[in-house]
């Protein structure tokens, strides 16, 4: 079963969905091999002129599956290197850095973790104002990753960014709009229309 789904909502727009609800989107290996597939697919297509990232649900992305970092986290203090192979999980959830079109990260519920560093990874986001946000690497006693130390410092400047980093708190999609994380912050039922209504005028 495949854990992103396309759809194709407009000319030259691909709408591209998480689709693991029951989970809140929990990113595992599964899905990042998936959307890095499917994004790879559309780079080979002259017709696609930005794509649509969001979630299936309550949530664009819990974060990362908390079964996957335990395994790695027990293979660490038996002594294995994980380091590349959590270099290859962020990788293809950060596909979405590479793809030649403009990727836009509809935020429609709740991000947390590794979810909110790649809706942060598009090149915009549109986000539901009472979503829950946060980076909370440091509440689980881990490094932040999939990106966001480097990411946030250059979206909100490098204050907020170790505030939010050092603290793990979480905050709201309104406030995410006022840190510059996001675009717009709207109703939840407002997000995906308003992310798709500005790919089709980035594709037209």
């Amino acid at each position: 079963m495949t854990l992103v789904q396309l759809a194709e909502p407009d000319p030259g727009v691909v709408l591209v969905t998480f689709t693991d609800p029951d989970r809140r989107n929990a990113m595992t290996a599964e899905m990042g091999a998936d959307l890095a597939a499917a994004l790879a697919g559309l780079t080979g297509r002259d017709d696609v002129r930005a794509v649509v990232l969001t979630g299936a649900g309550s949530a664009f992305s819990g974060g990362g599956d908390l079964a996957l970092l335990a395994d790695k986290a027990a293979r660490a203090k038996a002594g294995e290197d994980q380091t590349a192979s959590m270099r290859e999980f962020y990788e293809v959830f950060l596909s979405v850095v590479r793809a030649p079109f403009p990727v836009l990260a509809a935020v429609n519920g709740h991000a947390i973790g590794a979810g909110a560093c790649v809706a942060v990874a598009c090149d915009l986001a549109v986000v539901a104002r009472d979503a829950k946000i946060g980076f909370n690497f440091v509440r689980l006693g881990i490094h932040p990753g999939m990106g966001g130390s480097w990411t946030l410092p250059r979206l909100v400047g490098p204050q907020r960014a170790a505030e939010l980093l050092y603290t793990g708190r979480l905050f709201t999609g309104v406030e995410a709009a006022d840190y510059g994380l996001a675009l717009e912050a709207l109703p939840a039922d407002d997000v995906l229309p308003r992310a798709l209504e500005l790919a089709a005028a980035i594709a037209r």
